[in-house]
């Protein structure tokens, strides 16, 4: 008999007469930026669900649906002549010009009242229990437009994250909320209807009904529903969750998500345990999240690897009668393992987990925590960039946001080939690593002593110690492989054309694009790429020139060793080609909160010197700041030139990576799997 290695994370638990096979619940995410025209899922959104549960989930959750059309309804959506309004009266400061709800042509919601959206939910309940998994439809039920639990609130930023502050208005009457109640009802029926096993009730972050009259950050009534006692604060929403149950009946799932704790000001971990305790005979499981939305997608800048386990382990200790579920970052097996086997909690609720991973399941059935591709936590899964292309990507996972079309995009090898892959950055080590699994004869040259390219001297940066974990599974898959590396051979036509090979994967990657800056030339500066194994070398005063990322994160890095770091950045806000949702609120955050470092927007660099940098500010007068080193990170330009030294070998040549088109590990991975597979 083979023994499952984690045999905890995936025993089965009973809920009601429902019982679930494992204790892996793949969290509400989707490749939401995938969505044309269409008012209803279409198939990368419904392929990416089933398979979760093809490849093991034991709990799969669907969201967001609204009934927006519903005559009696008491919530409403904004249509794109008031979202465009919206935008013009609060300005998006990452892309004031360009609004990607009001103009993409996107629903907001998928719209649960229409026989489109009826039929194809109802199709994919029926594939994912095929696979033996149950599946719950997230509710989204809001309050009716221009309403409140309490009036004053317009200024309020509870729906805490990236939202910031949400006019609200008047205060809603008993008879208003006992229609949202009706609302929860009336949902959970439509979800049962189409085949969910149960349903997914929001009550975190400050933002829907259920949250808001649970704080006192929001609510002031002095009814039946006010804060002056635990009984008031949720008994709205054990109402909405005896509402679902009266209507669905008790083996209908009731899974809610609630925030341990609030910012200051708001409730208390010691009033979550309050909370939780009356929840018991109410709902059936309990999700904790974090005190904003944003800090709910832990990052590398967040200090705790599971920052919202001690909220779950709390609540298992003082509510025995919920299925507790923790959740915030896990990804590791082993760790997941020890979350069931220790008691802290009955499930381990994993999205990013899903994404890096097609096969998490699997692996996990495998035992094989080894082969788990860590996540890099950088949230490009949400939204890449307001300045990318509207694609869902994850930067480990090639294929992610393109399962659907993996069918005919991948083709078989024709036959075995031997293939020289130059450059062993990320790009060429996915490239390499892709090709040797598909059975080519692959030699892999870089120039260094060692692989990894730029990620590794980025991993040197405290907040990088996702990316480190990322470059170490890389070097342990390479190491396992049957892929020959050289290093300290950088590739020439030479040593190509001698080795006799079939195909060539170019990807010799980039170098520092320099500015036109006056006396760059005549100064002794410091590329943002080369400071790295190198910070001792340089002043204690240091002027980073350019403002993205790259120069913020290096900017964080130096003043976290000692220096006293200045960035310059033309536009208006720094890292504007950052994540922008949950990760930005993050990496601001902790930027504001690094000692030694200032970061000067809307100054355009015009010289430099020995004496410091010269900058335009936004008034247009010329100001000076003093230095003792200049680091520039004004970006990088492929070698195209080195690029073109190859182009006369007479074999296929493929190029990837920053040599390519200049991005990062996300766009390095997906054209390092791409051309492997194009072989």
């Amino acid at each position: 008999m083979n023994t499952l290695k984690y045999k905890n994370l995936l025993s089965p638990y009973r809920i009601g007469n429902h019982i679930i096979k494992n204790r892996m619940i793949a969290t509400a995410s989707m490749p939401f930026v995938n969505l044309g025209p269409e008012k209803y899922p279409n198939e990368s959104f419904i392929r990416n669900h089933i398979d979760k549960a093809k490849n093991g989930a034991g709990i799969v959750v669907f969201g967001d649906v609204m009934a927006p059309n519903r005559p009696e309804r008491p919530m409403d959506t904004m249509d794109p002549e008031e979202i465009m309004q919206f935008r013009l009266n609060n300005p998006n400061e990452f892309n004031p010009d360009k609004g990607w709800l009001a103009n993409s042509g996107r629903p907001i919601r998928f719209d649960i009242l229409t026989g489109a959206c009826q039929n194809i939910l109802s199709n994919m309940v029926e594939a994912i229990h095929f696979y033996g998994a149950k599946v719950l439809l997230k509710l989204r039920v809001e309050s009716p437009r221009g309403f409140d639990v309490s009036s004053g609130n317009s200024e309020d930023k509870t729906e805490i994250g990236s939202g910031g502050a949400m006019k609200r208005g008047r205060e809603l009457t008993r008879e208003q909320l006992m229609g949202v109640i009706e609302e929860y009802g009336f949902q959970s029926v439509l979800a049962k209807e189409m085949g969910f096993d149960g349903v997914y009730v929001h009550m975190a972050y400050g933002g829907p009904l259920t949250a808001r009259l649970l704080s006192p950050l929001t609510n002031r009534r002095t009814d039946e529903f006010s804060v002056e006692t635990f009984e008031n604060r949720t008994r709205f929403a054990i109402m909405a969750l005896d509402k679902i149950r009266e209507r669905c009946g008790k083996d209908f799932i009731t899974y809610a998500i609630i925030s341990g704790e609030e910012p200051e000001g708001g409730y208390t971990e010691e009033d979550l345990i309050e909370f939780a305790k009356r929840f018991q005979g109410h709902l059936d499981m309990l999700h904790l999240k974090g005190k904003r939305n944003d800090l709910s997608h832990p990052t590398g800048f967040t200090k705790e690897k599971y920052p919202f386990l001690e909220y779950a382990e709390a609540v298992k200790k003082a509510a025995p009668d919920l299925a507790v579920v923790a959740n915030g970052g896990f990804n590791d097996l082993d760790d997941a393992e020890n979350v069931i086997s220790s008691g802290k909690a009955d499930f381990v609720g994993m999205g990013r987990a899903w994404i890096c991973n097609a096969d998490y399941g699997k692996l996990a059935y495998e035992g094989r925590n080894e082969d788990v591709v860590p996540c890099l936590r950088c949230n490009r899964c949400h939204v890449s960039s307001y300045y990318r292309p509207w694609t869902s990507v994850c930067a480990v996972n090639p294929k992610w946001g393109m399962e659907h079309r993996m069918h005919y995009m991948l083709k078989p090898s024709e036959k075995k080939r031997k293939l020289a892959v130059a450059g062993g950055g990320v790009a060429g080590i996915e490239a390499a690593l892709t090709a040797s699994g598909l059975g080519h004869d692959v030699t892999l040259y870089e120039k260094s002593d060692s692989l990894g390219g730029l990620l590794k001297l980025y991993c040197e940066a405290s907040f990088k110690w996702p990316y480190k974990e990322y470059l170490d599974y890389l070097l342990r898959k390479v190491k396992e492989s049957d892929i020959k590396v050289l290093t300290n051979t950088a590739a020439t036509a030479e040593l190509i054309r001698e080795g006799g090979y079939d195909d060539l994967i170019l990807a010799i990657g980039s170098e520092a694009k320099i500015p036109d800056i006056t006396g760059i030339d005549s100064m002794d500066v410091t590329y943002v790429a080369d400071i790295y194994g190198h910070e001792s070398e340089l002043g204690r005063n240091i002027v980073v020139v350019g403002g993205g990322q790259a120069g913020v994160e290096a900017g964080m890095h130096l003043a976290e060793l000692g220096h006293e770091v200045k960035v310059l950045e033309k536009f208006q806000i720094l890292a504007k080609d950052a994540p922008p949702l949950q990760f930005y609120s993050m990496f601001k955050e902790a930027w504001e909160n690094t000692p030694g470092f200032t970061g000067i927007t809307k100054a355009e660099c015009i010289a430099v010197s020995p004496e410091g940098a010269r900058y335009i500010d936004e008034n247009g007068d010329e100001k000076t700041v003093a230095a003792d080193s200049i680091v520039i990170a004004t970006g990088r330009v492929p070698l195209s030139e080195e690029v073109m030294s190859f182009a006369d070998l007479g074999i296929r040549i493929h190029t990837i990576g920053d040599c390519h088109l200049i991005g990062d590990i996300q766009t390095a991975v997906r054209s390092g799997f791409g051309a492997a597979i194009d072989i």
